[in-house]
């Protein structure tokens, strides 16, 4: 429906929205629409200020419609999908380095997941469709773990360092490393 929703805020022709409404009437759920009101405005709209008005009054319905969809579908989980351009070197990092298991691939391994614990992040080669020379993310994954200074040891010279263990003012002890991708790794526990 939402997308059936947003192909409609789109259209800006009488001739288009009236086509795309009858053709369409039957697979989009108007009843969150409004579909008496619809019906009555679009048949009713025939002058330019008419379509601007009934531009407008779509869009505001379409809005709350938007608004309503939001506020009620649920979110399960999060799992961050990262690109790496050595997926056997990936693999072999986060399983041997850091004690995740591989919960499933495909064959020529263009795609992975790990986990570890409750964890679980996605891995796949690089999309043809995008033209990035190297992985790259502005942020970092934290990771929360009850043995951080034990960790610490086991990683630090195994890892490439970008701080090491270390209280923090904000009541967390925590180091970062990169994985073989160059992303950014952080380790934490409360104090």
């Amino acid at each position: 429906m939402l997308t059936s929703i947003v192909f409609l805020f789109l259209l800006k022709s009488s001739s288009r929205l009236e086509r795309s409404v009858t053709e369409r009437s039957a697979s989009i759920d108007l009843a969150s629409l409004n579909t008496t009101w619809f019906s009555t405005t679009l048949h009713s709209a025939r002058k330019d200020d008419d379509l601007e008005e009934l531009h407008k009054l779509v869009c505001e319905n379409l809005y709350f419609s938007y608004l309503n969809i939001m506020s009620t579908y649920t979110a399960t989980k999060l799992t961050p999908m990262l690109e790496s351009h050595d997926m056997q070197e990936t693999l072999k990092f986060y399983t041997e380095i850091l004690n995740f298991t591989c919960a499933s691939k495909f064959d020529d391994l263009s795609w992975l997941t790990l986990r570890k614990d409750e964890i679980e992040i996605m891995f796949c080669s690089p999309n043809e469709h995008r033209n990035i020379s190297k992985p790259i993310m502005s942020g970092s994954l934290y990771i929360n773990t009850n043995e951080v200074a034990a960790l610490w040891e086991n990683l630090k010279d195994h890892c490439k360092i970008c701080y090491p263990l270390e209280d923090f003012d904000y009541g967390m002890r925590e180091f970062a490393i990169y994985d073989n991708n160059g992303y950014l790794l952080q380790f934490g526990q409360n104090l």
